[in-house]
């Protein structure tokens, strides 16, 4: 958004592309559809969140396998390995980042089906 004299109000941050891996270190029920999820890992190292219009996309590992298959960020945009199953994803609002212990909270409703 611009004012007359061309000053910009509101910017936007624009953050590399980077994937991460990350490890469930708590889950908090917060109610009876929400639950709030620790996660961690030092992968998350150097991970920023400035903005309450920030998203993550949290990528899903499929049934029987403990961590998600992810793809390569190029160029031409995102490439899977050859074959690979691409797992479920959704996007989430980081609700906190601690930089001193690496720590990301996320809040997720629970629909009662989905992930």
């Amino acid at each position: 958004m611009t004012i007359d004299s061309g000053t910009e109000l509101i910017g936007r941050a624009r953050y590399p592309l980077l994937m991460r891996r990350a490890v469930v270190l708590g889950v908090l029920p917060l109610g009876p559809r929400m639950t709030r999820v620790i996660l961690g890992g030092d992968d998350m190292r150097g991970f920023e969140s400035q903005g309450a219009a920030d998203h993550i996309k949290v990528m899903f590992p499929v049934p029987g396998e403990t961590a998600p298959v992810l793809p390569t960020n190029t160029e031409d945009g995102m490439v899977w390995p050859e074959g690979a199953i691409r797992p479920e994803s959704r996007d989430y609002t980081p609700r906190h980042f601690d930089s001193l212990t690496n720590e990301l909270t996320l809040d997720f409703v629970l629909h009662g089906a989905g992930i």
